[in-house]
Order: C-alpha cells, then sequence, then structure tokens
C-alpha cells in the first residue's frame, strides 16, 4: 500500500514559542492516546482525549464516537501495547492541525502483532487543551497467526 505523507505546512504561529507550545500538547495527546489504547481500556477515560461529537474511523471505513471502542473491538488480547514512531505535525491554523503518527502494536500472541498509521485532526479548545477532532486508524499490515489476523480471520468466516 502506497504511503500517504501530509503536505508541507506553512508558519502559521507568531512566534516559535506558540508553535513549540502548541506541538508539545499535540505529541502529549497522540502519547496518552497510545498509552490508553490498551487492554483493559476504559472508554470514558479515551473519549476525553476527544472533542463531544468526535469519531475514530477505523480500516474498514465504520466511524464510532470513542466511547463504543468496546463495542468495536469485543475481544481484546490479554496484553496490548503501542509503540507510536515518525509523528508528524501539520498546522492548519494556530488552533488546528493534522497529526500522522505511525504505530506498531504488540500483544500477547505476536510482537508486533500489527502496524498501521493514526491520521488525526485535531483542535485547541477554548480553554487551550488540544482535543482529537477524528482520528483515522489504518493498518497496513498484521504478523500471521497474531492477534489481529484471528480476528480479521473470524470476521471474514463470518461473511
Amino acid at each position: 500500500m502506497p504511503q500517504k505523507h501530509l503536505p508541507i505546512g506553512s508558519a502559521v504561529f507568531a512566534n516559535l514559542e506558540e508553535e513549540g507550545a502548541a506541538r508539545m500538547a499535540i505529541f502529549a495527546l497522540v502519547y496518552r492516546y497510545a498509552a490508553l489504547s490498551h487492554e483493559n481500556v476504559q472508554p470514558l477515560e479515551l473519549a476525553a482525549l476527544f472533542e463531544p461529537r468526535a469519531k475514530i474511523q477505523f480500516s474498514d471505513g465504520s466511524e464510532r464516537p470513542p466511547s463504543e471502542i468496546r463495542e468495536v473491538i469485543s475481544h481484546l488480547p490479554e496484553q496490548l501495547t503501542h509503540h507510536v514512531t515518525t509523528v508528524d505535525i501539520q498546522f492548519v491554523a494556530p488552533n488546528e492541525a493534522r497529526c500522522q503518527a505511525h504505530v506498531i502494536a504488540s500483544t500477547h500472541v505476536k510482537a508486533p502483532d500489527h502496524w498501521g498509521r493514526w491520521d488525526s485532526y485535531v483542535k485547541r479548545q477554548d480553554d487551550g487543551k488540544w482535543l482529537f477532532s477524528k482520528k483515522v486508524i489504518t493498518m497496513e499490515g498484521m504478523a500471521p497467526g497474531g492477534w489481529v489476523s484471528g480476528i480479521w480471520e473470524t470476521l471474514q468466516s463470518t461473511k
């Protein structure tokens, strides 16, 4: 699958301190999402990282609110860890950015188990906090015999 990259952004901030603070807040948001996306995911805790009407779009094109993550992933592995790499942030405006992060996930079944990309749209709220307005999860690959591979096989056999 060809790699989809964000376009080169333009400077939207008056000074480097403003831009640096915004970047750090967005990095923190992405890493917090990764830390909360584990085998005991708490949907309301995860939903707190999103705007109230935000959606997560999954690789199959379906969209759900983050509070429904348990309904989407009905059978979680015993251990799930997301490793985030290559985070690229492009500002559209001082209060809005697009963010792309590459992710490798490991489970108790395989390490790595699956990998892909998180394309996120983030906005600064009136209180200064950055939240996801939309997250698109793209699975680029999965290990044969892994947790995700097992779920995929189950889904295919029920069609």
